[in-house]
């Protein structure tokens, strides 16, 4: 029984440290806040960015087996192999940590210049947590934005490729074709929700009234600027992406099936004019029939179909950021 806990707690270890230090981490956030200095909404804003930080994390970790998922079955086309190395390679890039950087010093200094976050000691703290937590959420987008053009590359590859296996009468059913879209399914999901973290966690830290409508449109913020580029953000990255995103990750893999049911059905058409030359009716009917099958097969794995209503959640995000920041306007006439 001991060897068996002490088994778990190794497997577990890189977990067990990452939560002990967020705990470990917390609590010196509540030694300030009450011993201090106060800051409004403390135990909101750490539980979002506690929140935010351990799903940026566990993307990463899915991450990182994404190609040992996905390619759980054998794979004989070379080619394909090729771009799984190749993009590894990307995802593993130095240029991951310089962008992710990049992103974190362009927001808190916009914070900082919104006056949203002060330089003392609590300012420092909510730097080194949010920094965190949005550094590692960068990391995770921009390996996400790979794999988008990894599937690119698989989808280009799929009308050319002989090796490449699949299930020749239902193509949408292929083992790893399956396992990539629910993959790829699965981040999109967990980046809306880290979407949706961000802006409710900018919503709450954001003074209300910050935008006037009405009589005149006006910014009533510090830094109209700074302002403008954390606003362009949210909307690039999360509103605007997020259906862009689906509409991709759809479309790639409905094109994979297509170009998978369209060598089937090229290769049981030259076999059936062999058959029609001679004479062989039994196997017209059977390739026949067979080439019904493959044409009525499924577009998309079924097990992967995404939720009509999912587009539309990016949208709702924005309105209530909208309705916390924003004077001057009527919801009531709107809604």
């Amino acid at each position: 029984m001991l060897n068996l806990m002490i088994k778990k707690i190794k497997h577990h270890r890189k977990i067990i440290i990452i939560l002990t230090a967020l705990v470990i981490f917390a609590g010196i956030g509540i030694g300030i806040h009450h011993f201090i200095q106060e800051y409004p909404w403390f135990y909101v804003h750490l539980t979002f960015l506690n929140c935010i930080l351990v799903l940026a994390l566990y993307a990463l970790k899915e991450m990182n087996n994404f190609f040992n998922v996905v390619y759980s079955v054998p794979i004989l086309d070379s080619t394909l192999i090729g771009i799984k190395e190749n993009y590894i390679k990307k995802m593993n890039s130095i240029w991951r940590w310089f962008i992710a950087s990049a992103f974190v010093i362009i927001y808190f200094f916009c914070i900082f210049l919104l006056d949203y976050i002060d330089f003392d000691l609590m300012g420092l703290y909510a730097f080194v947590l949010g920094g965190s937590a949005l550094f590692f959420s960068m990391v995770g987008y921009y390996r996400f934005v790979v794999l988008l053009f990894f599937l690119n590359k698989i989808q280009k590859h799929s009308a050319d490729s002989k090796e490449c296996p699949y299930e020749l009468y239902a193509p949408a059913t292929t083992a790893w074709l399956v396992k990539l879209t629910e993959e790829l399914h699965k981040f999109r999901t967990i980046f809306l929700c880290l979407g949706f973290f961000f802006v409710t966690e900018y919503a709450i830290l954001a003074r209300d009234s910050s935008v006037q409508f009405t009589p005149n449109f006006k910014l009533n913020v510090i830094s109209p600027p700074a302002f403008l580029v954390t606003w362009a953000g949210i909307l690039i990255l999360i509103v605007l992406a997020f259906p862009i995103f689906s509409s991709f990750i759809k479309k790639g893999i409905k094109k994979i099936v297509e170009n998978l049911k369209k060598k089937t059905l090229e290769e049981l058409n030259t076999l059936l004019k062999q058959h029609v030359l001679n004479n062989d009716e039994s196997k017209i009917l059977a390739y026949t029939t067979l080439m019904n099958r493959v044409d009525k097969s499924p577009e998309y794995p079924l097990s992967a179909s995404t939720p009509k209503n999912a587009i539309y959640i990016p949208l709702l995000t924005i309105m209530m950021h909208l309705s916390k920041i924003a004077s001057g306007v009527d919801w009531k006439k709107l809604l």
